[in-house]
């Protein structure tokens, strides 16, 4: 076990009022603090791993509170220190009162954010991925990050597969030894030519590593949610929309063009993904230099920063938006369409809807084009079923496909990519010596996804979203 120098405390629940309040102390003192809190003897051990009842004191004598403990001897403890957790009445009052008490024994502090989870790790009891699942779970807000996170905390499909590729890596690296300390059994007259099996070998572990890194896109995004943003030309009904999906006014609506300056969000759970809305501000050419014109020009500027950063981009038209008449026809408004974007986007969105359809006197058919594009009225409610319809059915796509993914975070992703260009550099080495150079520092990539503990940069980035007590 790795020594961690003080004693830790914190409250492992939420903070305020409640039935019960957990505070969790972990460190060379946690025995000493019970016996001190319960007023007990100081030969007392308390039953292991086990709720008891036990009444708590202040240090003048005065009681806290009647609640429960539990003690865990290490190493056989969620940190793998001797670990203590009070069960309190959750009242802030009674908080306070155990934290005082607690602090003022020697050589206890409060616990930084993720501390008990860092010193599992240091101490072997669990590794990065496994800490970063757990972050994932306390922080599910939807079932597609619930099932994600659950996954990875209960089957443990990464670790097993980072396993698997570090074991060839382990072998196709002995072979590299052996070349290296038996060069006579190998021709050294000629260059070195990488053998068949071995390009074999590598070849195949670097397909699967593209594989995994293609899938992770899907995979962060049912982690961390899906961004849509609604673009368009001023005056659309991408105010209206967004106020009609989330059943609330989040944008001001009103019939003058140009009312969203800026890029209001909103929050919505759809087929089981946190799914964030971003109306933006309508794009247009704004000419002139007076403080509205200007503050247009920031607002169009937003969207545009919005639509390069969405996963997927939703252009809301009107008919009348586009100079349109009512009697349009749906090959003529495609037309329409496609010009605008190419004039002020220089790229397709995903899909497209044309807002206002209540205004044609015949129903719109987009059936012919191979776009997403949907006819609605957001202001009587025509077609908005249909659309989220669709939008669930393609959120469930995403979410099946990211819950089978392998990597969820950005950290997981560059530690792939770092192993993935060595086997690619050890593909044309020029010498063995090169070639085995590569093969290391890829098994050293593969490590980092696991462990990474050499590394307190990267430990510091992941335990500092932890809340405080985990």
């Amino acid at each position: 076990m790795i020594a961690n120098g003080d004693t830790i405390y914190a409250l492992a629940t939420a903070a305020g009022r409640a039935g019960i309040a957990i505070i969790r102390v972990s460190g060379e003192k946690s025995l000493l603090l019970l016996r001190q809190l319960t007023r007990a003897e100081a030969g007392f051990e308390p039953v292991l791993n086990r709720l008891s009842r036990y009444r708590f004191y202040r240090e003048n004598g005065e009681l806290i509170d009647e609640g429960m403990a539990v003690f865990f001897r290490a190493p056989r403890s969620y940190t793998g220190e001797d670990l203590l957790e009070i069960h309190a009445h959750g009242s802030e009052a009674i908080i306070k009162c155990f934290l005082e008490e607690i602090s003022q024994t020697t050589e206890t502090r409060m616990a930084e954010p993720g501390e008990f989870t860092r010193r599992a790790l240091l101490n072997e009891k669990t590794d990065l991925i496994a800490a970063e699942a757990l972050l994932d779970l306390v922080s599910a807000r939807t079932d597609a990050q619930r099932r994600q996170a659950l996954a990875t905390t209960t089957e443990h499909t990464l670790n097993k597969q980072v396993e698997a590729w570090q074991q060839r890596l382990v072998e196709l690296l002995a072979q590299c030894e052996a070349e290296l300390e038996f060069p006579e059994e190998f021709d050294d007259q000629k260059p070195w030519v990488l053998p068949q099996p071995w390009r074999t070998s590598i070849e195949n572990l670097a397909a699967e590593l593209t594989r995994a890194l293609a899938d992770s896109k899907e995979g962060e995004q049912v982690r961390v949610g899906l961004n849509i943003a609604l673009i368009g030309p001023p005056n659309s009904g991408k105010s209206s929309l967004l106020n009609a999906l989330i059943k609330r006014e989040a944008s001001i609506v009103s019939p003058f063009a140009g009312t969203t300056r800026d890029v209001v969000e909103a929050s919505l759970d759809i087929a089981g993904m946190n799914t964030r809305f971003f109306d933006t501000a309508g794009i247009r050419q704004t000419e002139g230099e007076n403080e509205a014109q200007h503050i247009e020009r920031l607002g169009v500027k937003r969207s545009l920063e919005c639509f390069e950063d969405a996963d997927l981009t939703i252009s809301v038209f009107s008919a009348d938006a586009l100079g349109l008449k009512a009697q349009a026809s749906a090959a003529r408004i495609h037309e329409a369409m496609r010009a605008w974007l190419k004039k002020n986007l220089d790229k397709n969105p995903h899909w497209i809807l044309i807002n206002k359809s209540d205004l044609h006197n015949q129903e719109l058919d987009f059936s012919e084009f191979e776009d997403s594009i949907f006819a609605l009225s957001v202001l009587h409610g025509h077609g908005i079923e249909i659309f989220l319809k669709s939008l669930r059915c393609h959120l469930a796509g995403i979410e099946e496909r990211g819950s089978i993914a392998l990597l969820t975070r950005a950290r997981q992703r560059d530690a792939l990519n770092s192993a993935h260009a060595e086997l690619c550099e050890a593909l044309d080495a020029p010498y063995v010596e090169l070639t085995a150079a590569n093969l290391r520092r890829a098994l050293s990539g593969l490590g980092t996804l696991v462990g990474g503990t050499d590394n307190e940069a990267i430990l510091d980035a992941v335990f500092s979203s932890f809340c405080i007590g985990k």
